[in-house]
């Protein structure tokens, strides 16, 4: 029960800023295209979910594949959401 209201906070989170930047349509669709490749990716999954790979070796590749096309504000909370494990 729990994991499902942790989900909804960090997309509360999501959706709340993107309503201020006036991002929202952006977010989801980066949100939707990030969990598409986890999804469709077995490499791309096995690497997020590794507990052996370093939490900033995630973040940083993670922001290399998406620096041309997501704004600064979803690539922390991309950070956040990876600094406190919950990428999956």
């Amino acid at each position: 029960m729990r994991e499902p209201t942790i989900a909804r906070n960090y997309a509360e989170a999501l959706f709340d800023s993107g309503e201020r930047t006036g991002s929202t349509d952006l977010y989801a669709d980066l949100l939707e295209a990030v969990a598409g490749a986890i999804e469709a990716d077995e490499t791309v999954r096995d690497f997020l979910e590794s507990p052996r790979v370093p939490k900033a070796k995630k973040q940083e590749v993670l922001a290399s594949a998406l620096k041309e096309h997501a704004p600064q504000q979803f690539l922390k909370f991309l950070d956040a959401v990876v600094k406190r494990g919950r990428q999956g």
